[in-house]
């Protein structure tokens, strides 16, 4: 596989889907200012194109990415001011794009005054899922309701907390399930809502001292990976919002997580002293660990892949500055 970033590149990629000859990669890369980036790569990892959207005079970031059939939609944040406490003034933003990665249109939402979009779904109308912050400093989850073109149908807005984290949006039966975190009195919750396809609220459940960063559908329930009490974090919920089993495993956090089949991979990063190192798990069904490979560059695994009777990794490291690397493993993890 050739590389398809500099190092010198500052670049995070943040979300892949697959197409019917290869994947689609999304994320960000800084010039003069942070901009949405695209990424379009064959079945063997080979780039077919890479582009960029935004303005140079304010920062764009992109979060996640869907096909639809004439193209992709991307959604993500615009026209901000990045930093490392995660910045001001940004809007929801919403990208559509054709196959060949030419932009077709783009939507910017004020929702409450400081806000991203870090999930969507897609059926007849889309569904944007995300964070936002009022003048106050209170944190919110939204869910907005677009049609095809991104004009706005409905807005719907949930909680009041010291902090969010969105984790996802899965499709369920009546409507969508929304997972995240949310901080109270010192504390982190995971938050589940299940919606109905208007929004409204069906039911609410929270679990305590627990980050969840990124989930998948099971056959028999939703996957979620993250973070608790400074441990890598795997919780299983079923249907109703209720905890099957969880799991904590080493000293890290869980970045990412990819269900196919009986296969349940999650990987992120691992803490060892001071330093934090890439690591990948291979889970069976009860949450018992098959095998984990730890790699001996610094940084952490932002996404996991099937690729070729293997996986891709895409590797975000911090050192000397930010940038992102593809490491190509075998399905026993190791590298090819």
């Amino acid at each position: 596989m050739q590389s398809l970033f500099r190092e010198d590149e500052e670049i995070v990629i943040t979300s892949i889907v697959d197409t019917l000859d290869g994947f689609a990669m999304v994320g960000s890369a800084k010039n003069e200012n942070y901009r949405v980036l695209v990424l379009r790569i064959d079945k063997n990892g080979e780039l077919e194109w890479k582009k960029t959207y935004g303005s140079s005079s304010v920062d764009y970031e992109g979060q996640n990415i869907v096909a639809v059939r004439d193209g992709f939609l991307i959604c993500g944040c615009s026209e901000g001011h990045a930093s490392e406490s995660g910045g001001c003034d940004w809007k929801a933003y919403l990208l559509k794009v054709d196959l060949s990665g030419e932009k077709q249109w783009e939507r910017s939402f004020r929702i409450k005054g400081n806000e991203c979009a870090f999930s969507l779904a897609v059926n007849e109308t889309i569904l944007l899922f995300g964070e936002t912050r009022d003048p106050s400093g209170n944190c919110h989850f939204f869910l907005l309701n677009l049609d095809t073109h991104g004009g706005r149908i409905w807005r719907r807005i949930y909680c009041d907390a010291e902090d969010v984290m969105a984790g996802g949006i899965i499709p369920d039966d009546q409507g969508h399930i929304l997972a995240g975190s949310l901080m109270r009195e010192g504390g982190w919750y995971l938050h589940l809502l299940k919606v109905d396809t208007d929004g409204r609220e069906i039911w609410e459940r929270f679990h305590k001292d627990a980050l969840v960063y990124d989930m998948c559908s099971g056959e028999d329930g939703i996957l979620l990976t993250g973070m608790r009490d400074d441990h890598i974090y795997l919780v299983k919920i079923n249907k109703k919002g209720e905890i099957v089993w969880d799991r904590i495993y080493d000293n890290g956090c869980g970045v990412t997580i990819d269900c196919k089949e009986d296969k349940i991979m999650i990987a992120g990063k691992i803490e060892v002293g001071e330093s934090c190192f890439p690591v990948l798990y291979r889970i069976l069904e009860d949450g018992t660990v098959e095998w984990k490979r730890i790699y001996d560059k610094e940084g952490f695994i932002e996404k996991v892949k099937p690729l070729n009777e293997g996986y891709m990794l895409i590797r975000h490291g911090l050192t000397p500055k930010e940038h992102t690397e593809i490491i190509q493993v075998g399905e026993d993890g190791l590298p090819k």
